[in-house]
């Protein structure tokens, strides 16, 4: 709860939002983006999972391997996710050693 009460009074303070990258990111819907042990809610609605991976990929430690999961089932990069749902990444349990 900590975190959106700082992005939104930066928000405020800044005239922006804390999140814009110059790319359109906060012109979407708020979308709850997990990947333990990290959750927040962007504005990422109407992104493909692809773009909020990429997008998020350092902010959130998002693993190239891990599956999206969009209100529990599981997705692919190309599903667009819409505002108010829980876009959550998850690496495959039970991986061991090397390739």
């Amino acid at each position: 709860m900590r975190e959106q009460t700082l992005i939104q009074q930066q928000s405020l303070s800044l005239g922006g939002s804390p999140l814009d990258d110059g790319e359109g990111a906060d012109a979407g819907g708020l979308v709850t983006v997990l990947h333990a042990p990290y959750a927040e809610q962007l504005p990422v609605g109407g992104l493909s999972v692809r773009e909020v991976r990429e997008r998020f990929r350092d902010r959130l430690d998002i693993h190239p391997e891990a599956v999206a999961f969009v209100d529990g089932h599981p997705v692919d990069d190309d599903t667009v996710v819409n505002e108010g749902q829980r876009l959550m990444f998850m690496r495959p349990a039970g991986e061991k050693g090397g390739r």
